[in-house]
């Protein structure tokens, strides 16, 4: 099965403080987690940038097309 990288941005520390979690880390590890669970690889990038809702980060997808199709529509 050929393996595909995708770019994605996920919100992991919210302006609003009712929808965080305990730290950005925390909230990164959830998404990797559940990222391993579709059996996708999820590699963080350096690159953040605050949308006005709040911090976002980048991340590097790699899995199949189904498999990214799949987590990224349960997920956002």
């Amino acid at each position: 099965m050929n393996q595909v990288e995708r770019e994605q941005w996920f919100l992991i520390w919210p302006d609003r403080e009712e929808d965080r979690s305990d730290s950005p880390e925390e909230t990164m590890a959830e998404i990797a987690d559940r990222a391993s669970e579709f059996g996708i690889m999820l590699s963080w990038t350096p690159q953040t940038r605050d949308t006005g809702f709040g911090l976002e980060k980048r991340a590097i997808l790699t899995g199949s097309e189904q498999s990214l199709e799949d987590f990224l529509e349960e997920f956002l």
